[in-house]
């Protein structure tokens, strides 16, 4: 808190911004932004919800090494998500998007695949490492989606994209009953490695070709939208 206060002065003034309030319809543009946000969600929330549970109910490990997992998982977020923008700047959102999902499908699918205690914890870092980068880069790219204006673009991703961090760990929990958690948390896999296949072709609506990369510039302001282009396809929240 007090460095929040400490901070608030030194925040650059912003312009108003004509949109607030506006959620636009998923149209195309959005639509693939949202639904990959959403899996990406589902991955964070079940590694929040379900990481350590996995570790102490289906691999017997001990309570101390079951915190252990989440450990790793949060660990390899926190490190991956600071150093973010200087990947996207060497590699582009769209590498980055793609690599990132795949290493963290590989992560789980292998502590999966293992059951083991130690490979599960490595694992699960690189869950961590992979997913940190995800929604910031969607977020992004929803902000740059033409005709749309940039908080229009990112309340809707947000929107449909933390449905997913609410949904997910109820519906894994529902199927870990029906079947079993590695089973449940397979699922999870293939979430993620469908934002591996398809990352390249959700970031083409900012970019104008499929898996361009466009960096990790400004966000447009959505005064510099027109009127036509910031109604277009959105409604009022209010």
């Amino acid at each position: 808190m007090a460095l929040l206060l400490a901070a608030i002065p030194r925040l650059p003034d912003a312009p108003a911004l004509r949109d607030e309030g506006r959620v636009c319809l998923p149209r195309r543009g959005l639509l693939l932004l949202g639904v990959l946000a959403f899996l990406g969600l589902v991955g964070e929330g079940a590694m929040a919800d379900w990481s350590a549970v996995y570790l102490r109910q289906s691999l017997g490990s001990p309570a101390w090494a079951a915190a252990l997992g989440f450990a790793a998982y949060s660990l390899g977020m926190t490190a991956a998500r600071f150093l973010g923008d200087r990947l996207s700047r060497a590699a582009g959102d769209a590498a980055l998007l793609r690599g990132g999902a795949g290493l963290a499908a590989a992560g789980l699918g292998g502590a999966l695949a293992m059951g083991h205690p130690i490979p599960a914890v490595i694992g699960l870092g690189l869950v961590g490492a992979g997913l940190a980068n995800v929604v910031p880069v969607l977020f992004r790219a929803a902000s740059r989606v033409p005709g749309v204006a940039a908080v229009s673009g990112i309340a809707t991703t947000s929107t449909v994209g933390y449905l997913g961090f609410l949904a997910g760990p109820p519906a894994i929990g529902a199927l870990a009953d029906a079947a079993s958690l590695p089973v449940a948390l397979a699922m999870v896999v293939a979430a993620v490695a469908v934002i591996a296949l398809l990352g390249g072709l959700a970031l083409a609506p900012a970019t104008g070709r499929a898996g361009e990369d466009f960096g990790a510039g400004p966000m447009i302001p959505a005064a510099e939208a027109t009127a036509g282009e910031v109604g277009r396809g959105c409604l009022d929240a209010g």
